[in-house]
């Protein structure tokens, strides 16, 4: 294996680079929170077969939380940035309630 850094590698430190850029700037940060707030990331996800007889309605969720999970993990939050982000998502949600 070479030395030098694969191109693979390159891509994706540089992709890396752009979502920190943008998700941990303080406007990227609130988009973050609305992010997280709407694909309800915190929240269960599985509903009962009286209400998503097909589970269609759960995988979709699903899906939303794994793309949210890509954000988060790509910009490398921890589990404190975790919990700081679902409280500031539980109060937009009072807010906005």
């Amino acid at each position: 294996m070479s030395k030098q850094m694969s191109e693979n590698e390159k891509e994706r430190l540089r992709i890396q680079a752009l979502y920190k850029k943008v998700f941990l700037s303080p406007e990227g940060n609130e988009v973050l929170v609305d992010i997280v707030r709407s694909i309800g990331l915190f929240d269960s996800s599985h509903m009962p077969s009286t209400v998503d007889p097909n589970g269609r309605d759960s995988a979709y969720q699903n899906g939303m939380k794994e793309v949210g999970l890509r954000i988060l993990s790509t910009i490398d939050f921890d589990l404190t940035q975790y919990r700081e982000l679902h409280k500031k998502a539980q109060n937009e949600r009072r807010i906005l309630e």
